[in-house]
């Protein structure tokens, strides 16, 4: 009888640790991909929209004079983004130390909708900057499960992230 109560915990427990392996590693890599392919596909995407919207240029009509552009030193003001709805993606984060194929997508909010989403991943907190405002833009992620957009944060060093908003511009954001 005590063997056979062995026998069956034992097995509880394989069963248990199987569980917890699946759950926080390859679940994670499973999600990892998953949210990597979506951020690739919506870059991809607004890349596509932007090049379609650029390749028809406006017409100038001919009885008005053209102005010259004026010319300014640096980038240029920065152009700031209207915070989207809720879970509505705006930008792909790009950190290279995290290898060449690490990309997830931002979306707004913090909530499990954005957080535990196979698509997104990676929420920006509301009420925090918006990308190109002065001051710090705050998104947040989990580190394991989930697809563990954060799980390399230790890796982070200064200055080396950037991120795409909308396919028209690719920002370098200094991570202090």
């Amino acid at each position: 009888m005590i063997g056979v109560i062995g026998e069956v915990l034992i097995t509880g427990g394989v069963l248990v640790f199987l569980f917890i392996a699946w759950q926080l590693w390859w679940n994670d890599l499973v999600v990892a991909g998953e949210q990597s392919s979506a951020a690739n596909q919506i870059s991809q995407q607004w890349i596509g929209d932007a090049q379609a919207s650029s390749a028809t240029p406006t017409p100038i009509p001919t009885n008005t004079p053209t102005a010259v552009p004026v010319q300014t030193p640096g980038f240029g003001t920065p152009v700031v983004g209207v915070a989207p709805a809720e879970a509505q993606p705006f930008a792909v984060l790009y950190v290279p130390r995290y290898g060449a194929a690490y990309s997830r997508t931002i979306a707004e909010g913090v909530g499990h909708n954005v957080l535990n989403s196979p698509r997104l991943g990676i929420g920006h907190y509301p009420g925090t900057q918006m990308p190109g405002e002065v001051g710090n833009f705050v998104v947040a992620a989990h580190r394991s499960a989930n697809g563990g957009g954060m799980h390399l944060i230790n890796e982070l060093q200064a200055r080396r992230c950037h991120f795409r908003a909308d396919g028209r511009r690719l920002l370098h954001v200094p991570v202090p």
